[in-house]
Order: structure tokens, then sequence, then C-alpha cells
């Protein structure tokens, strides 16, 4: 995942880029340390970053599976008053909450478990190369992206395209429509 702010784990550090600061965008780091991976994501998230797992030498393909050592930047990273303020960023809609308080990650996830209801043999979204669609709409959220459905005999469809309106909050999300096709 491409990252405004890197957590690392297994004890071992890695700096990001300065231009991809969070400070350099007036943002407070949150302290994430002895969180699980998914906890800390949705905390990130919540502040409109993004997450970049660093496992030292082991790859993170389950962050739920992992706690959080330390963050990177530290936490708390109180802003520079006398830094210049950085443009909007191209992508801002998709780093906002509905007013509710539903991010892109709630939804997904409410979004997956909709879909995992729908195809019990097997159905896997794909919001990170896939993703086609995430906007804020009044108080509900649309998340639109690339799918792979399975069957009962184990035959897989790729390429098909789920999406969800989802209303509701990252705590309560509710999947008013799913459409795959």
């Amino acid at each position: 995942m491409v990252a405004a702010a890197g957590v690392v784990g297994c004890g071992e550090e890695k700096k990001n880029d300065a231009a991809a600061s969070p400070s350099a965008v007036g943002v407070t780091i949150p302290d994430l340390s002895g969180q699980k991976g998914n906890s800390a994501k949705q905390t990130i998230e919540s502040v409109g970053l993004r997450i970049k797992w660093d496992g030292g030498d082991k790859t993170v393909l389950a962050p739920e599976n992992w706690t959080v050592v330390s963050t990177d930047p530290a936490a708390p990273n109180a802003t520079d008053e006398d830094a210049p303020e950085a443009p909007e960023p191209a992508v801002s809609e998709r780093l906002d909450a509905t007013p509710s308080g539903l991010t892109f990650g709630g939804a997904s996830v409410a979004c997956t478990q909709a879909g995992k209801a729908q195809f019990p043999y097997g159905v896997k979204a794909h919001w990170i190369i896939g993703m086609l669609d995430d906007r804020v709409v009044g108080d509900s959220r649309v998340v639109k992206a690339t799918t792979t459905i399975k069957n009962a005999y184990g035959t897989k469809r790729k390429d098909q395209v789920v999406e969800c309106h989802v209303s509701g909050s990252d705590a309560a999300p509710r999947v008013d429509s799913i459409t795959v096709s």
C-alpha cells in the first residue's frame, strides 16, 4: 500500500521520503504502538492517511496477525506552525470519511463481507490494484473494484466488478446495495 505514514513491525524502522511525510501536510500522527495491525490501519485511515507496513525481512500479508512496535514518523508529531501549507491532495475525496464516520476501509470491509454472504464458495475483491471507484455521496460511500468469484465446483470467474453502496459508520456499516457484474 502507498503510505503517507509508515508502521513498522519486528522492531525495525524504515524512514519515509520527506515529501510523503504527514507533517508536511499538517497531520498529527497518532501513537499506534501496541495496536494490532487492523486496528492501526483503521486509526490511520480515520485521520485521512494511508499505511505502509514494514515487517523487516518478512512480508506483511495479514496485518491483523501483527502488533505495531513503532510508528514512523514517531508519534506524537505536532506540525510546525511556520511550515508552509501543502496543497490539497488530488485524491482527498478518497481519504475523507462520511459525516457519520465511514471510511474507505470500513466500506470495503463491509462490502467484502456482503460479497461473502452472496457468494459463499469464495469472493475476493481487489481493493488495491483493482479499485475502480471510491467516493462519498451524501452520508454514504460508493466503493467499486474488480473481483474474483468462485462457484461450488471451485471454478473461478475473474475480472467481475463489485459495487457497493454503504452507509453508517466504521463501527456499524450498512451495505445498502451490492451488485456484482
